[in-house]
């Protein structure tokens, strides 16, 4: 396994165990309204917002730090088609975006 400098995380803030407490508790409660969805619609979406949701996935936590995937937002029907036998392959995965 490839060795890995660690550092520590400039960002780092440590709460007192009373605020962590609360935090906590806002934080599922924020969480226990996220849910999937599977229901999709047409209408556009501001393409800032998608980056804004890229750059915040892109963020999430990985083995190694690594993050080890990749995103496309796609913004026409024909694109995500020629996209499909990738997916398929599970190498990335696509999101059909209609940007306004």
């Amino acid at each position: 396994m490839q060795q890995h400098d660690c550092s520590p995380l400039s960002d780092f803030i440590e709460y007192p165990g009373s605020e962590m407490l609360s935090r906590s508790q806002d934080f599922y409660i924020l969480v226990k309204h996220c849910h999937s969805v599977r229901s999709f619609s047409d209408r556009a979406v501001d393409k800032q917002v998608i980056e804004n949701c890229l750059k915040a996935a892109g963020t999430a936590p990985s083995g190694a730090n690594h993050q080890p995937w990749h995103f496309v937002a796609v913004s026409s029907r024909n694109k995500l088609e020629s996209k499909q036998n990738i997916t398929n392959e599970g190498f990335m995965k696509v999101v059909l975006v209609k940007s306004g």
